[in-house]
């Protein structure tokens, strides 16, 4: 038996998002039809939380839209959104009033660095920026800047050149929409960096919308449901996954600024969170949170959905202790594949342990090996996914696309096993797969074990140089608050559990883990300090 798996047909939601041509008639149709409904709940660069019913969210973007086609833009240019959390209200409110246009949204991570924002604006070529006023000075320093013929401002007028996005859209309603249709780009997001330098994921109002019909189905979101996370805005979760899926569902969307724990559970408690999405550290350190304050009250919610990163199995039945009738969600994707995938439901979670679960609705799973032949049922390779949510390529990298994508088929780079239930398990990405010495070691398997520790409260593994062996594993350990990590302890823990061969040679005790803007461990980040010699085995960095 070969491993590939498809969902169960689902020809209803098929015929649904057959029927729905763009974002645009999506928000139409809400606003048509429950306009009183709350879309938005959301933090606003004026230091407020901006509400907006999803009547409200119509005109105010079609508002913008009209104004931003006053201003010059036109169908098809690809314009830049630049901004912190605090401003997420104007970002969602930017990229709907541009999908209005037919324009193609950029999000920019505002945690680059001037020479990453600038590589980003010239290479998706961008010819307009809607951004914060902190970016303001920072954007016109840059080289891509002279390409720049559109500046907007979130508030005010903030440097020569930059329109104030608040005095756009004073004269009506958009009188000529342009004609947009489920092939009509939407955005170019960029891809984690977490094994390389970022390209650009280039996605249409039909993939978008895809993404959207699957994820409100795989979650069972309903136009009832509350919506929360805490994910940035320029991520494929931010801007396809979380928005489409609660625009679909008619649900109401609310997000944070930022992930702190202590503000992300009196936000729950306060809008009555019925559904929230994080990655798996932000489940944990909630759950640390809950056990510091001795409170778990969160009578609305009914759904945990984490992704992203592996749960440990530790964490998972912690989080069912605290929260016993609350489901738990973990869904499996990247931002090639919309990011669709797999999604492993409540009743599977003790069933299948280590699983991230079968093909969400409408979307298949293969495993292929070196040769780019289907494995065997149980045979581990790259994990293959093929969804109507999937991009239509890398931007401007014909080379990087035909490398990835095939047949509607995105190669993940993801290493991971079918077993005959169709149950997927994911191992490792191939760069995190550890040769030492011919034998291979999953990183994952060994931060599985560190994490059964209650003195750790995050890990992770990495494959280092070895002038013998090739390769050697190196551990890095974030303690608990109050803990005392010593070597022997570690090493009891880890000799209890894995072959010898599989036992960190070193382990750095550290006070946090590099990650990207979605939460993920920056191992990229991690490897570059141990090749710096940066670090001593006691834990301790220094020259």
């Amino acid at each position: 038996m070969t491993s590939s798996y498809s969902h169960h047909p689902a020809p209803a939601l098929q015929a649904q998002l057959s029927a729905v041509p763009s974002v645009n008639a999506l928000l139409d149709r809400w606003a048509d039809c429950a306009g009183d409904r709350v879309a938005i709940d959301m933090p606003s660069i004026d230091g407020e939380r901006l509400r907006r019913t999803y009547s409200e969210l119509r005109d105010s973007t079609v508002r913008m839209a009209e104004g931003l086609h006053e201003l010059g833009l036109r169908r098809g240019d690809r314009i830049a959104i630049l901004a912190e959390g605090q401003a997420y209200a104007q970002c969602v409110l930017g990229y709907l009033s541009l999908l209005r246009l037919g324009c193609i949204m950029v999000p920019v991570n505002p945690r680059y660095v001037d020479e990453e924002i600038d590589h980003a604006l010239a290479l998706t070529g961008c010819i307009g920026i809607l951004a914060s006023p902190a970016f303001a000075s920072r954007v016109d320093r840059m080289h891509a800047a002279r390409a720049l013929r559109f500046r907007i401002g979130m508030r005010d007028a903030v440097a020569p050149a930059w329109v104030d996005w608040s005095a756009l859209g004073q004269g009506g309603a958009l009188q000529d929409v342009p004609d947009v249709d489920p092939t009509t780009p939407a955005n170019i997001i960029f891809t984690s960096g977490t094994t390389g330098k970022p390209k650009g994921v280039l996605h249409t109002h039909g993939t978008a919308l895809a993404c959207g019909a699957i994820y409100a189905s795989a979650l069972t979101l309903c136009a009832g449901d509350v919506y929360h996370h805490p994910i940035p805005f320029c991520t494929s979760s931010g801007t396809q996954f979380t928005l489409m899926a609660s625009l679909w569902a008619g649900a109401t969307l609310v997000t944070e600024p930022a992930f702190k724990a202590p503000d992300v559970l009196a936000r729950m408690r306060e809008v009555g969170t019925t559904v929230f999405l994080g990655v798996p550290s932000h489940l944990l350190f909630l759950l640390d949170e809950l056990r510091r304050t001795g409170g778990a009250e969160l009578p609305a919610l009914r759904v945990w959905n984490y992704g992203g990163a592996v749960m440990p199995h530790e964490a998972i039945e912690a989080l069912r202790d605290a929260f016993p009738k609350v489901a738990q969600r973990q869904n499996y994707g990247m931002t090639e594949t919309g990011p669709t995938g797999a999604l492993l439901g409540p009743d599977d979670m003790d069933a299948r342990p280590g699983s991230t679960g079968r093909p969400m609705p409408l979307c298949e799973i293969r495993i292929l090996d070196e040769a780019g032949t289907v494995t065997a049922t149980g045979e581990a390779g790259e994990i293959c996914v093929r969804s109507p949510a999937c991009m239509k390529g890398y931007d401007g990298n014909a080379a990087a696309t035909e490398e990835t994508l095939e047949d509607g088929w995105v190669r993940t780079g993801d290493v991971g096993y079918l077993d005959v239930d169709g149950f997927l398990y994911y191992t490792d990405r191939r760069k995190d797969i550890i040769n030492r010495g011919g034998l291979k070691v999953g990183s994952i398997e060994i931060e599985e074990v560190l994490y059964r520790s209650d003195q750790i409260l995050e890990a992770a593994v990495i494959a280092v140089p070895h002038p013998r062996l090739g390769e050697d594993i190196a551990a890095f350990v974030v303690p608990r608050p109050g803990a005392e990590l010593d070597r022997p302890t570690l090493d009891r823990l880890l000799q209890g559990a894995l072959a010898s061969f599989k036992v960190p040679r070193s382990i750095y005790v550290v006070a946090a883990l590099p990650r990207n803007a979605m939460g993920k461990v920056l191992k990229t980040e991690l490897r570059e300090l141990v090749a710096g010699g940066m670090l001593r085995d006691d834990g301790g960095i220094g020259p």
